[in-house]
């Protein structure tokens, strides 16, 4: 039944509720309650006061009151406005990204000034093909980055794969470029990366990678380095035995080990090569293969720990 707009407690108008075989129809009434703003319902009793109500309505349509307006939410603002937000959102982001391990790898080539100036463009364009191709296998690696002509940095989000990484590059510079690498791996926190460049960003991997590509000699050509003392006493024993096996590689050695290392198996190995799986084992064997697997396997173990640590 529709009432006065202004009288509490009167029936503003009524809604039929079409009900099921399990409930009969009923009828709820509305009502204006003045003492505290809102609506409330109430079931009415049948059908018929429904219809009485809906011609009672009709007739007095044009006395319907406008709802109300709905209060809109307020936001509450900092007293110091939008950039104490951003610098505030900016910390948050810097907190979390120290939390992360990440393997930083910097390198150069070997006496690449002692290449003619005509072929420049040729040693960078092969370079950029075997960043590619190392890309392509190794996961969670970011972009390559070169600079001062023949040196190059990337991130890895995974410190794991940091050796596959480094021997993946030394060997497909070798097959590709005709040049050996240096390469200093640096394991630790990043305080910041910057998506346009890889040099622009801040840290102890970054930190630890650069000083330790500064400061490497010959005959050295891989360097892990990490914020543990008695972790870097046990790769640096490694990856000079590493660098030992490595230099005494023949050509046919080091494009075997390239494509084990690609993931391959012998005999697609030697399907690609023309030879015999047998062949292809012997030439892993001659590369001291085992030792490399095992070196991969300990440093994993390794990067695991300085991982979980965080």
């Amino acid at each position: 039944m529709l009432g006065d707009a202004g009288v509490p407690g009167e029936p503003l108008f009524s809604v039929m509720v079409v009900g099921t075989r399990l409930a009969p129809f009923r009828v709820a009434s509305v009502r204006v309650n003045s003492a505290r703003p809102g609506w409330s319902c109430q079931r009415g009793d049948n059908v018929a006061e429904a219809e009485a109500s809906r011609r009672i309505s009709s007739s007095r349509s044009s006395q319907l009151p406008q709802l109300p307006p709905h209060p809109r939410p307020t936001i509450a603002r900092s007293p110091l406005g939008l950039p104490f937000l951003i610098i505030s959102y900016y910390k948050v982001l810097m907190r979390r990204a120290g939390k992360h391990v990440y393997a930083v790898v910097t390198g150069d080539l070997v006496d690449s000034s002692k290449a003619p100036a005509t072929d420049r463009d040729r040693v960078l364009k092969e370079m950029r093909s075997v960043f590619r191709s190392v890309e392509t296998d190794i996961a969670g690696l970011g972009d390559f980055q070169i600079f001062r002509g023949d040196s190059f940095q990337t991130v890895l989000e995974e410190p794991a794969h940091a050796l596959k990484t480094a021997l993946l590059l030394r060997c497909s510079c070798l097959l590709q470029v005709g040049l050996d690498m240096r390469l200093a791996v640096g394991v630790g926190s990043v305080e910041y990366r910057s998506r346009k460049s890889v040099g622009e960003g801040i840290g102890p991997a970054f930190t630890l990678s650069g000083h330790s590509l500064d400061e490497m000699r010959d005959p050295r050509r891989l360097v892990i380095a990490t914020q543990d003392d008695a972790v870097n006493s046990e790769m640096n024993a490694l990856t000079a035995l590493l660098d030992a096996v490595v230099d005494g590689w023949s050509t046919n050695a080091i494009v075997t080990v390239t494509k084990r290392l690609h993931g391959k198996k012998q005999q697609a190995i030697a399907d690609e090569l023309k030879i015999s799986q047998s062949a292809v084992n012997q030439r892993l064997a001659v590369a001291h293969w085992w030792a490399i697997e095992a070196a991969a396997e300990r440093w994993h173990t390794v990067a695991d720990q300085l991982t979980r640590k965080t």
